[in-house]
């Protein structure tokens, strides 16, 4: 969608900004389809388990835009769908699958000339 469009700055600015949080803290990272026009979110939620590793906990996947980090976002008036996932053979399944799109049809939010 923000291909197509260009991602307005008040949106382009805060997702810099988180990105680069979660980069310098280990959270995670924000990333962008750079190949369609796409709409669908996914966000995946790592917890350290009981040996110090990483593990894939829960994943909500929705329509829920950035738009909600512009200053006006939540004052807008649009209605998103989400669902939470925790079954750990789909959050293995969904985990793999995001690594592959990571590889092939996305670009990380430190590089989002293209959308501007």
């Amino acid at each position: 969608m923000y291909l197509e469009s260009g991602i307005p700055e008040s949106i382009y600015n805060r997702v810099r900004l988180l990105h680069k949080k979660w980069q310098d803290t280990g959270k995670g990272e924000i990333r962008f389809v750079n190949n369609m026009s796409y709409h669908g979110k996914v966000y995946l939620f790592w917890q350290p388990n009981q040996q110090g590793n990483d593990e894939l906990k829960s994943a909500v996947l929705g329509s829920a835009n950035l738009s909600v980090l512009a200053p006006l976002g939540s004052v807008a008036r649009q209605y998103e769908l989400a669902t939470t996932i925790t079954n750990s053979n789909q959050l293995h399944e969904l985990s793999t699958h995001i690594e592959n799109l990571k590889t092939s049809c996305t670009v990380s939010a430190t590089n989002l000339n293209n959308f501007r």
